[in-house]
This record gives structure tokens, sequence and C-alpha cells, in this order.
């Protein structure tokens, strides 16, 4: 049997490690919840430290685009609510877009924000993806404790029909923009640029009933638009387009599994470009 030759005086051996091509698994989101509870907690504290009025910001944003939607859409142009008061039917919307823009805005820095753990090999990657959403988990949930409040205080009935929400869309876009962003930097600052725009190609303060043509197929290209109409279903028991349904279905499957693809493909080389 031949004999192994030791290396040069003064050289060490070098061992290739090869990452797997996947090294994530599905597993893994439900693996580290301690871990998520400690980084959610943690985001959420940093958000509001020495903030004077604290969570009560989460409020303050919602109520800031209801006045300003109230002002373009009742005082400058009147938009057909369907006999809904406008505080009612704005809400809901405001509520799904805030939270969306509260998780996309701070996730997509996720990776990048905690690069001292994320540089460790053997630290997991996803809870910080899904820390990043359940920090936000007061945006979505105060803002819904003012729109039922405001549901029954104006419409004298309570909602009778599931809520629909929007965290599994959220959490996969989040995971598409927070893994391109440790490769492109540049996407953390598209993010923002996209949320300012999609405030107006969302129907938050119109009806989709409102708009026809191709500004009608841009809206229903557009995945938030059927979670909104979900929720003013749930809500108001307003009418919920079936099709809207369907294609709000497939957007958010889709966004799933090519979000979860793009991360495991991205994942092994984080500690290498972070």
């Amino acid at each position: 049997m031949p004999m192994l030759s030791a290396p040069p005086r003064g050289e060490l051996p070098v061992r290739e490690i090869r990452p797997l091509k996947r090294r994530v698994r599905v597993r893994d989101l439900f693996a580290h919840w301690p871990l998520v509870w400690q980084l959610a907690l943690r985001d959420y504290q940093v958000r509001f430290k020495q903030a004077a009025l604290g969570p009560i910001w989460v409020l303050a944003q919602p109520l800031g685009i209801l006045l300003a939607l109230t002002v373009v859409f009742q005082e400058v142009t009147t938009v057909d609510t369907g006999g809904i008061p406008y505080a009612a039917f704005a809400l809901p919307g405001i509520t799904v877009w805030t939270f969306a823009t509260t998780c996309l805005a701070m996730g997509s820095r996720t990776f990048i924000a905690n690069k001292k753990l994320v540089t460790h090999v053997a630290c997991p990657r996803t809870p910080f993806v899904t820390a990043s959403v359940l920090s936000a988990a007061p945006n979505l949930l105060l803002p819904l404790g003012m729109t039922l409040v405001s549901v029954v205080a104006l419409l004298g009935v309570p909602p009778l029909q599931i809520v629909a929400f929007p965290v599994l869309l959220v959490w996969s876009l989040t995971l598409v923009f927070a893994s391109l962003n440790v490769r492109l930097r540049d996407v953390s600052n598209v993010v923002p640029f996209l949320l300012q725009g999609g405030l107006f190609l969302t129907p938050i303060g119109y009806p989709l009933a409102s708009v026809d043509g191709w500004l009608q197929v841009l809206l229903y290209a557009n995945p938030f638009t059927g979670i909104i109409e979900l929720w003013r279903w749930a809500l108001l028991g307003s009418a919920i387009d079936a099709l809207l349904v369907a294609v709000t279905v497939v957007e958010t499957t889709l966004a799933l599994l090519l979000g979860w693809r793009l991360f495991a493909r991205l994942e092994v080389k984080f500690a290498d470009i972070i």
C-alpha cells in the first residue's frame, strides 16, 4: 500500500469544503422558533427605543394615510364605495398595506443588519426573515383592531367572515428581497420606490370596480389587490371576484416557491459576499 507523503514543511494541508446545493430545508422554518422570538423581540424593542409615543406610532401611519386618501378621494374627487362609509372602506386596505410596507422595508435589510450572525456557518438564516415579519405584527394587529372598531361603529354590525391574513405573501416577498439584497445592495433602495408607487397601483383608496381596461389588468396582476379585496369581503361583506381570488392564490404560491428556490441557491454564499 503506498504511503501518503507529508506536506512540505511549513505548509498545511488544504481541504476543500463544497457547500451543498440546497443546504436549507423546509423544516428549518419550524426548528428555530426560540431564535425567531428572540430576534423579533429585539427588532421590536429597537424600533421604539427612546420613542416617547412608543407603539402609538404604529397607528399614526395608517391614520395619516387615511387622512390623505380621504382628502384626495372624497374632497378632490368622489369615488363610489357602494354606500359604505369611506373610513370603513379604506381602512382594510390601509391595514394590509402598512403591514406589508413595514415588513418589506425592514426585511429586505435583515441579512445585512445581522451580518455578524449571518456569517456564522452554523447559523440558520430563515429565522431572520420570519422574525422581521413577526416584529411587524403590531402594524397588522393594532390597525386591524382600529378597523374592527370603525366597522362596528359605522355599520353597526360585526364582521362574520374569517379574515384572510397576508402573512404568507409578505413572508415570501421579504425572503426574495432580503436574499437579493445580499448580492445586489441596490435592492434596499428599489424596495421603497416600489412601495411608494404601489400605494397608487393598489385599490386601497378606491374600489376595484371603478377602473377598467389596461389599468384593471394591472391591478389584477398586483397580488395585494386580491388580499385587500378579501379583507373587504371579510370585514364589510362586500362582493368578491372568484377570478381575482384564484389569481391571488396562484401568485402567492409562485412567490413562495420561487422565493424559497432563490433563497436556497443564494444562501450558501451569504457568508462570502455579505
